[in-house]
């Protein structure tokens, strides 16, 4: 079964392929469904948290980019510090913060992408901030209906579940990213419906508009929804993930084939989706051939293995070690 349409088809093109990483996009009243292309020319926000090892998955938050005039990744650190219980899980927070906006800076060389780094921890401390998490607790508490909807979103690590402090500023910073960053777009996981029901019940005189990624699955294992940018979510459980820019390209290469092979083809599916938007970018940015990014994209003669191998072998991979190769060659001639 064939993953696209052909590699120039209607479907075959760097927008067309990023279209279907989203899935679903609303307006902030949920009344009605809007068009994909009204993203274009927008700005928006995708918050994710930093981790040492970096999934293969969180190249599809950053190639979103392209579907925006204005596009920030929110390192969430605030919120992994507000979980840390002991000095060494804060460190680690501290530490791969640096170790994601590294690999996110290696994504940008790669892939032509145009983003904006901005972490948490730059902004809660600010008055702006801590006014507008005040107005946000304040109109949560005030309405049963709300605080009934927040206490749904607890952390199962919270022992105290009337504490709804940490969806308060999970509401808080949508706020500030659109009215300080003028963000029209949150963009995330289907999970995150219930902080965004409460974000659009509250009025603080500006819009927000939500718009939902692709689900993706760990391998080996049946289908099940990971974290994309959480290297743990899917492991406990025996699934596999593909982390970046951990061994070097050949030691890599048995271990994923095998992973991608295994399935489910629900994972299959997605991670093909990356891939080809991964191909297409990669192209115009010189890190992908042409052949590669043809064949990662021509209806395969049976299953979808090779069709699959080769566009996050060629299509990702290779061109993530090319970028990762040159800026080293870059601070070494620097």
């Amino acid at each position: 079964m064939s993953l696209t349409k052909g590699y120039r088809s209607e479907e075959g093109s760097l927008e067309g392929y990023l279209n279907k990483l989203i899935v679903e996009t609303s307006p902030i009243d949920n009344i009605f469904s809007i068009h994909k292309p009204i993203m274009l020319g927008t700005n928006a926000f995708f918050g994710l948290e930093a981790h040492l090892q970096t999934p293969i998955e969180t190249l599809a938050i950053a190639l979103l980019s392209k579907l925006f005039t204005n596009y920030r990744l929110l390192v969430v650190d605030s919120f992994q510090l507000m979980g840390a219980k002991t000095q060494e899980e804060k460190d680690y927070v501290n530490r791969s913060v640096g170790k994601l906006e590294g690999e996110l800076e290696v994504f940008s060389k790669a892939f032509g992408l145009d983003f904006e780094v901005v972490r948490c921890s730059q902004f809660f401390s600010s008055s702006e901030y801590n006014e507008l998490f005040e107005a946000t607790k304040a109109a949560i508490m005030s309405s049963p209906e709300l605080v009934e909807l927040a206490q749904k979103t607890i952390p199962a690590g919270v022992e105290d579940k009337t504490d709804i402090s940490f969806t308060a500023h999970e509401v808080a910073t949508t706020f500030y990213m659109r009215m300080y960053k003028k963000t029209l777009f949150k963009v995330g996981q289907g999970r995150e419906k219930l902080y965004d029901e409460i974000t659009s019940k509250i009025d603080f005189g500006v819009e927000v508009m939500f718009a939902y990624m692709m689900p993706f699955y760990a391998l080996g294992i049946p289908p099940k929804e990971i974290t994309p940018y959480n290297p743990k979510s899917g492991v406990k459980d025996g699934g596999k993930r593909i982390i970046i820019g951990g061994k070097n390209f050949s030691g890599l290469y048995d271990d994923i084939s095998h992973a991608l092979l295994s399935g489910p083809y629900a994972a299959q599916v997605s991670l093909a989706h990356l891939a080809l938007a991964a191909c297409e970018a990669g192209l115009k940015a010189g890190t992908v051939r042409m052949d590669d990014a043809q064949r990662a994209s021509a209806p395969p003669s049976g299953k979808i293995g090779e069709q699959l191998l080769t566009g996050v072998f060629q299509g990702i991979i290779r061109a993530y070690e090319i970028a990762k190769l040159d800026g080293r060659l870059s601070r070494f001639s620097g």
